[in-house]
């Protein structure tokens, strides 16, 4: 175990035991480290600074599931990437409908309210869950392709276009409706 990790390890024994104090010399020695691994994790970097925050309150608040045998260093770094994980799930990026009219990714109407009232899109839109909007704009909105989304998305090349082939059957089954 590198020294760096062995007095991380031993802060958190410290925390274990109820030395409040050490609080204070975690955050100062493994900010930066922690906020680095929040970067890697999490997509909308604005979020950064709270994932690592909030991944120390859960950090103080679950100390007693600190196995003090384990390197402490990756039980932080695990605890943001859940946090991290947990705050993509929150984000929200918003597609307009215009723009997906625009774009004719659904359909080849030219004016909006014709789109709107014959595949009733907002509807559709609305059955998706969070990850499959997110799948869609990256790829339609942003024109990414298929390996820069899954390095965005931290999954697998074929899981992600798995995915999308889903999404779009899905989305056509929708459609038909």
């Amino acid at each position: 175990m590198y020294l760096y990790h062995e007095h991380v390890s031993s802060i958190l024994r410290s925390l274990k035991k109820g030395d409040l104090e050490s609080r204070k010399t975690l955050y100062e020695i493994t900010y930066n480290h922690l906020l680095y691994i929040a970067k890697r994790y999490v997509i909308d970097m604005k979020y950064c600074e709270d994932v690592v925050m909030e991944a120390y309150l859960r950090a103080f608040k679950y100390i007693d599931t600190y196995n003090v045998e384990c390197d402490g260093y990756n039980w932080l770094c695990k605890i943001v990437q859940n946090t991290a994980y947990d705050f993509n799930g929150k984000v929200e990026i918003s597609i307009s409908l215009e723009s997906l009219i625009a774009d004719r990714l659904f359909c080849d109407c030219v004016n909006i309210d014709d789109c709107i009232e014959s595949m009733n899109l907002t509807y559709v839109m609305s059955k998706l869950e969070h990850y499959e909007k997110m799948l869609i704009y990256y790829r339609f909105f942003e024109d990414l392709t298929f390996d820069q989304i899954a390095i965005k998305l931290k999954k697998g090349k074929s899981t992600v276009h798995k995915q999308y082939l889903r999404i779009m059957k899905d989305l056509e089954n929708l459609l038909r409706d």
